[in-house]
């Protein structure tokens, strides 16, 4: 058997280069065989579903929910794989590392056919994505062949095409979103296309926001807010506004003070008013005389007849005997009845030294406190005209229970058969009249102006110099108290919450400072240590070197000396030469040794120089360093000190307002709705409140802005009359004033409307058209003056807008924040940051108003069953 070689041919022969190209090109052939048999397996791929001839398609319509579902998870704005984006169509034939992913009319040469087809290396996706895309079906790969060979058409925008909305039926589908105003007062939910708003207290419903002209399933299903299911909700940092989002569309509203129905020119100076029980309200005026008026917001405004015959100021008017009659009192203690609508005066009384008096609802009864009479008289109304020389009618009734002064008398409808009764030390008791005993007993505290039961006789108000109290009068329990201007309240709430930030703000720059300090301390320490550990270094690098120099010039001495001993022993055959040969070798060696061992010495020490000469650079550096730390942290310190002053400065001021404000009331009433209570201070101040819970819906002034400086400076003016108008009327009486009707229901409309469920954008990459697709999450900045919305196509892109939530115009885009749906927003408390939070499975953090990306984190958890959760 012959031994193989590796020892090449010098010489070879001719038959021998024969036989090697013979091998070579066999191996080749096999070679190219297996290749093109390779070839031809792969260019088989996958099988294709071509589509009918006459067939076209387009990137919008056809193209990308392909590509979404199965390809940009991995190629979009964010994770661009290869280099290569497919979220539009812009950056598929723009292309990545190899080039435009996709040539028009030649999709034998586009990379993006070819890999989805299993034609090309390497096929996509892959089969270990890990996002759970697929490979694509025959039909999806015909579509996206006849697409390239057409000549990638873009099409249009699927949101461009008209669609046929059918409202959501009322009451359909759950909650997908709700908001809570910043003072906590009301919840708005949304269900469907409709948005309830809710006083959070007692959770009364305040009504349903409407777009005017939206189409709805019948004329008696509740109104609509948008066409679409709505899924995102935000209120305004004032509480004033709120903006809710849908498909497309979002549309921004405001809340609505209470809005004046009418003005009754004929009640100015009113010091009495009543309404009957159809409507009708008579009004007495400080010139002693009587207007009635017909019920309805406009008839209230026309005066039905104005009668006279009071010589002073009318302080009680009163319906009776089934509305026919009128009743007045005056301040003299004059009372007059008058038969209605006709004007004819039936009845006469006169009740000298009238301190207060009230009408006992569903009699004809009348019941007065006078001077040097101790308890209640109660009197008979007079249906008939005295003789000239009859002397005073007297009391039918006489309830004495109450020994103190009387400041006010008042007779609800329900309780019945009882009086409310108050003295001056602000004691106010109910009084049974058929037993002549007090089963019940408010403290105020302070003087009484007004008190106001509700229509089911269930609460009480009072109210007087110490604001409003609402009690329970079944077991005389207070159920809530306020007093003043609740917008002051929230600005001085508003502000200690400021006050609180900041000093935690402070106490984590003070913090900051120390943490600097030391550091300086520390950096300067170790600058003066490393300082100090330079010329030990130096001297010691100079003696070694020294040393080195020293050791050098005894090893070439001992080399000069062996090489002489060679030479002398060479020359004769002494053996002393040979030994001192011997000897100049030990020696030699041992010198060369310590050669070698003083200059690794030296080197050492020059590395420790370098190193001390190092280490006190660096050291110098890190003082700067953390001076400039030092610097930062102190002026950080020093203004946030600032902020917090001038913030304290501003709630100090505010608390002053506040307790400014804090002014007498002089009237309140319940609403028919027997929810809410109206209370009116001296100053024109009208209030309204929830009975639950005395928290303040809503605060103005009536008065016309060209009057409120008389009402604030005249001090005749400094009086008020409010009365339940039916439904949300409330009918008020201020001074001099006019009197005014007003609707106090709660009220929102719309101001804006952000694109539109039939005005879409033209494509998915219109960065400055309205949302793209639903929107999913609303923000508005801190100081309310930037709308932020969420949306996005799925597995495509994310979208966050900025807008103007007075004019509704696109401020700015943030581009590509998201390759999903943007599913949350929220900015810090300064507003220079927007986190946000998307069904790609990040949140980020960007930095505004340059849109800068600060950080980003990805939730890389992935599903877990209950089971085994809690295994």
């Amino acid at each position: 058997m012959a031994r193989h070689t590796n020892r090449p041919l010098r010489h070879p022969t001719l038959s021998q280069d024969h036989s090697h190209f013979v091998r070579w090109f066999t191996a080749a052939i096999a070679i190219t065989v297996l290749t093109a048999t390779a070839r031809l397996s792969t260019a088989a791929g996958l099988p294709i579903n071509t589509p009918a001839v006459d067939v076209r398609f387009t990137y919008e319509t056809d193209i990308a929910p392909i590509l979404a579902a199965n390809c940009t998870a991995c190629h979009n704005a964010q994770r661009s794989e290869g280099g290569l984006r497919l979220d539009s169509l812009a950056a598929i034939t723009a292309g990545g590392d190899s080039g435009p992913a996709a040539i028009s009319k030649n999709s034998a040469e586009s990379p993006l056919f070819l890999r989805a087809a299993h034609r090309e290396e390497d096929f996509m996706p892959p089969t270990d994505n890990g996002v759970g895309a697929r490979s694509l079906t025959p039909d999806e790969l015909g579509v996206l062949e006849r697409w390239i060979e057409t000549g990638l058409v873009a099409g249009t925008s699927p949101a461009a095409a008209p669609i046929a909305w059918v409202p959501l039926q009322a009451g359909m589908g759950g909650l997908p979103a709700v908001a809570v105003s910043p003072d906590g007062r009301t919840v708005a939910a949304a269900r469907g296309g409709r948005v309830e708003l809710i006083e959070s207290g007692t959770g009364m419903s305040l009504g349903l926001l409407s777009t005017p002209n939206l189409q709805s399933s019948s004329s008696t299903a509740p109104p609509l807010a948008h066409l679409d299911m709505i899924t995102a909700i935000a209120f305004a940092p004032d509480g004033e506004r709120l903006a809710t989002g849908s498909f497309r569309t979002i549309r921004l509203w405001r809340r609505q003070l209470p809005t004046r129905l009418a003005v009754v020119t004929a009640g100015a100076g009113a010091t009495a008013i009543a309404r009957s029980s159809d409507g009708r309200v008579a009004i007495g005026r400080k010139d002693g005389q009587l207007v009635l008026l017909e019920d309805g917001a406009t008839d209230l405004a026309k005066p039905l007849v104005t009668l006279a015959g009071h010589q002073a100021a009318v302080t009680l008017v009163g319906f009776f005997a089934n509305d026919s009659l009128l009743a007045s009192v005056d301040s003299d203690g004059g009372v007059l009845v008058h038969q209605i609508p006709n004007g004819t005066l039936v009845g006469k009384l006169m009740l000298s030294k009238l301190v207060t008096c009230a009408a006992i609802p569903g009699t004809d009864l009348l019941a007065a406190a006078r001077q040097g009479e101790q308890g209640i008289g109660i009197w008979k109304l007079p249906q008939s005209l005295p003789a000239a020389d009859a002397e005073p009618a007297g009391p039918v009734e006489t309830i004495g229970v109450v020994k103190e002064p009387i400041s006010l008398i008042s007779a609800p409808i329900v309780p019945a058969n009882r009086l409310l009764v108050a003295d001056a030390t602000g004691l106010v008791r109910l009084v049974d009249r058929s037993s002549d005993r007090v089963v019940g007993q408010f403290a105020h505290g302070g003087s009484i102006s007004a008190v106001a039961v509700s229509r089911d006789g269930r609460q009480l108000v009072t109210a007087g110099s110490g604001g409003q109290k609402i009690w329970n009068i079944a077991d005389g329990k207070q159920l809530a108290e306020y007093a003043g201007d609740p917008r002051c309240d929230d600005r001085c709430h508003e502000l200690e919450d400021d006050i609180a930030v900041l000093k935690q703000a402070v106490t984590r720059a003070t913090q900051a400072v120390e943490t600097a300090k030391k550091a300086t301390a520390a950096a300067v320490s170790e600058r003066e240590k490393t300082a100090k550990a330079i010329p030990p270094a130096e001297k010691k690098a100079q003696e070694k070197q020294q040393a080195a120099h020293e050791a050098a010039a005894a090893a070439d001495q001992a080399s000069a000396t062996l090489t002489a001993a060679k030479e002398a022993a060479a020359a004769s055959d002494d053996p002393q030469l040979k030994a001192a040969v011997d000897k100049a070798m030990a020696e030699g060696t041992a010198k060369e040794k310590t050669k070698q061992d003083a200059v690794a010495a030296a080197e050492k020490a020059d590395r420790d120089l370098e190193s001390a000469r190092r280490a006190a650079t660096f050291a110098v550096e890190q003082v700067v360093r953390t001076e400039k730390q030092r610097a930062v942290a102190t002026a950080t310190l020093s203004s946030t000190q600032e902020s917090l002053k001038k913030t304290e400065q501003r709630a100090a001021e505010a608390e002053k307002q506040r307790e400014a404000a804090r002014r007498p009331l002089v009237s309140a009433a319940f609403l028919s709705d027997g929810h809410r209570v109206a209370s009116l201070d001296d100053r024109g101040l009208l209030v309204l409140f929830s009975a639950a819970d005395g928290q303040p819906r809503t605060a103005w002034r009536p008065v016309p802005a060209a009057a409120a400086d008389q009402v604030e400076s005249d001090t005749t003016s400094r009086a008020g009359l409010l009365l339940d108008g039916g439904g949300d009327r409330l009918i008020v009486a201020q001074g001099n004033q006019p009197v005014g009707i007003w609707n106090t229901g709660e009220a929102w409309s719309l101001s804006q409307t952000i694109g539109g469920e039939l005005t879409p954008p033209t494509t998915s990459e219109d960065l400055t058209g309205p949302p793209v697709a639903a929107v999913l999450a609303l923000a508005f900045s801190p100081a309310g003056t930037e709308l932020a919305s969420g949306s996005g196509l799925t597995s495509r892109t994310g979208e966050i807008k900025f807008w103007n939530p007075e004019s509704g115009s696109l401020l700015r885009t943030l581009e590509h924040p998201h390759s999903d749906t943007v599913t949350s927003l929220a900015f810090s408390r300064d507003g220079d940051q927007l986190a946000s939070g998307s069904t790609d499975r990040t949140a980020k953090l960007f930095s505004l108003p340059d849109g800068t990306r600060l950080r980003a984190c990805r939730w890389r958890q992935r599903h877990q069953n209950l089971g085994d959760r809690n295994r």
